[in-house]
């Protein structure tokens, strides 16, 4: 399984980089983000000359290159490091290595047009994951992300359990369903159903 995490100076991915330890191949997409870059010029350029503030420029990208470094070789991840759009960089990284699922530690709806599965890891065990199919019109995709999600619940030891969101999936897709419908189920089932897109993207939580 191959699996990208990206980071940047403000976002350090410490649940999905240990979970990452399940992935057959694991990429770190570090970003340092242009528009960060932009503000400490504009505000430098009040009291320092060009040429300084160039110097200061490539003195913070360098720290933030040896930092990537230091933590792509902790995690034994190939490193993929950039100056750009923080999710325009990482949209654009799915595009060129195709990964099977990105790893994160935080929701931004930005994630639902990404024509990836979504990994959102808030750390600790996970004993159950929950399949929400909202849709099979689509129903080889739908095959396809279970069959993904099958193979992280044996990687980590879990079980899975598909919750239908329409009574007439639970007619077309195989598999077990689960029993009842915990607190947390529920919460997500409302909070996916605010977005039409959401089936595109797996997402645990």
């Amino acid at each position: 399984m191959r699996c990208l995490v990206a980071a940047d100076q403000e976002h350090y991915p410490e649940n999905s980089l240990k979970r990452a330890n399940i992935c057959d191949e694991l990429i770190l997409l570090y970003i340092v983000d242009r528009r960060v870059l932009e503000k400490v010029r504009t505000e430098s350029s009040y009291v320092l000359p060009s040429h300084a503030i160039e110097e200061m420029e490539k003195f913070a990208v360098e720290m933030q290159r040896r930092e990537a470094e230091r933590i792509a070789n902790k995690h034994g991840a190939e490193l993929k490091f950039v100056v750009d759009d923080y999710y325009a960089a990482i949209e654009r990284e799915i595009l060129r290595i195709s990964p099977d699922i990105f790893l994160t530690d935080f929701w931004h709806r930005r994630f639902l047009s990404y024509e990836v599965p979504v990994w959102v890891d808030r750390g600790g065990h996970i004993s159950t994951i929950g399949f929400f199919v909202g849709d099979v019109a689509r129903l080889n995709s739908v095959r396809r992300s279970q069959e993904l999600l099958a193979d992280i619940a044996g990687r980590i030891g879990a079980d899975l359990c598909i919750v239908p969101l329409k009574e007439e999936i639970a007619r077309v897709l195989p598999g077990e369903r689960c029993s009842g419908e915990p607190d947390a189920m529920a919460v997500q089932r409302r909070y996916f159903s605010r977005y039409r897109d959401w089936r595109r993207t797996i997402v645990l939580v």
